[in-house]
Parts: structure tokens; C-alpha cells; sequence
């Protein structure tokens, strides 16, 4: 059973707390490979791959794409991270939403001066 909070700085404090500490994020994709070796008689060259093989890949700029080897032991903290990612970003458009609703109230609720024409457009 779920209430609605509708003062706007408690919903951004409760949206803030759920984020994630942002020093535990990573902006990346968790990409797993399996390889062939090419020996001759090896189980890959019979469709048995090796693998899995973990990287995470980055895209810093359009066309600029940096991928990195990632220790099997460290998989589970990447994938957390990644997903903390997420949760950071989502919880940002949360409160970029509260601050607009905010800004639109504001606008929409303030009595135009005295003798002065809206001009068109114009909250």
C-alpha cells in the first residue's frame, strides 16, 4: 500500500535516497565471448567454443568504442555496477520530472501583472 507524496522536495529526497552510491556505477555494457583457437582437432573447431570470456565495452565519443577484459571473479561486481548505473539514471529523470511538474505549476499559477499583455507562448 503505497501513499502519494505530493510536496515535490520530499518526493526528490525519497527518490534521492533510493539512488545508488555514485561512487558504484559504470556506464558500460557487459559483452561474454566464446572463441575458436583454430588448432586442428580442438573441441572449438567441433562447435565446442571456449568461454565464456567477459569484456566490458564503452563508447566515449561516436565512433570511439574502448573495450576492456574483465577477471571472471569480478563479473558480478561489473554487472552491479552497471545496474547501479541504471537506477542512478532513472532516478535523475524521476526528479528532473518532480522539478519540472514544480516549474510548470509555478508558471501556470502566477497572476500576469497589472496591465501587462502576455505575449504568445508565454506562460
Amino acid at each position: 500500500m503505497s501513499r502519494q507524496i505530493n510536496d515535490p522536495r520530499s518526493r526528490k529526497r525519497l527518490i534521492a535516497g533510493r539512488l545508488p552510491d555514485p561512487t558504484e556505477i559504470l556506464r558500460a555494457s557487459l559483452v561474454e565471448r566464446y572463441t575458436k583457437c583454430g588448432k586442428p582437432g580442438c573441441k572449438c573447431m567441433k562447435g565446442h567454443k571456449h568461454g565464456p570470456s567477459y569484456y566490458i565495452s564503452v563508447t566515449m565519443a561516436p565512433g570511439k568504442t574502448k573495450q576492456l577484459y574483465v577477471r571472471r571473479q569480478d563479473v558480478d561486481t561489473v554487472r552491479t555496477w552497471i545496474a547501479n548505473y541504471d537506477k542512478m539514471w532513472q532516478g535523475l529523470m524521476e526528479i528532473s520530472e518532480v522539478n519540472f511538474e514544480v516549474l510548470r505549476t509555478l508558471y501556470h499559477n502566477r497572476k500576469p501583472k497589472p496591465g501587462v499583455r502576455r505575449q504568445r507562448g508565454e506562460a
